[in-house]
């Protein structure tokens, strides 16, 4: 009796374990194709004038990240222009708050995706990345 009990015990974890990986499987797979979804979305539209500063270039995707990477060219200024500090500190809170909001991005949120914003100089020198994480625009 105490061999059936163990047998159906690890059939029951091995089950659960296979079950559980499936889904996990499937989760990985539909996050990275809604953000393949996206960089497609994206780079139909590029480059794009957002502003008159600024052009978005285009979208990726960092290989093997839960992470999409929005790249822009600052059309007026060139990288040593700009003191990259400041720039982070004035972007950073305005991004974090559309994140946030915006009826948009929830599949983003909902899928804890790492947001990141690459931004270039008119001279094609690299300026900074601003990293949004989960536990930023989760915060509350």
């Amino acid at each position: 009796m105490k061999t059936i009990n163990y047998l159906t015990f690890i059939l029951i974890c091995l089950s659960a374990l296979l079950i559980t990986s499936s889904c996990d499987s499937f989760r990985k797979g539909y996050v990275q194709g809604l953000l393949q979804a996206t960089v497609k979305e994206v780079n139909k539209t590029c480059p794009n004038m957002l502003d008159a500063e600024t052009r978005m270039d285009s979208a990726t995707l960092p290989a093997g990240e839960k992470t999409i990477r929005y790249h822009y060219t600052l059309v007026h200024f060139t990288a040593a222009q700009l003191d990259t500090n400041l720039f982070k500190d004035k972007l950073t809170p305005g991004m974090v708050s559309s994140i946030k909001i915006q009826k948009e991005l929830k599949a983003i949120r909902d899928n804890n995706i790492t947001m990141q914003y690459s931004y270039y100089g008119s001279d094609k020198d690299y300026i900074c990345m601003i990293n949004i994480t989960p536990d930023k625009y989760t915060a509350k």
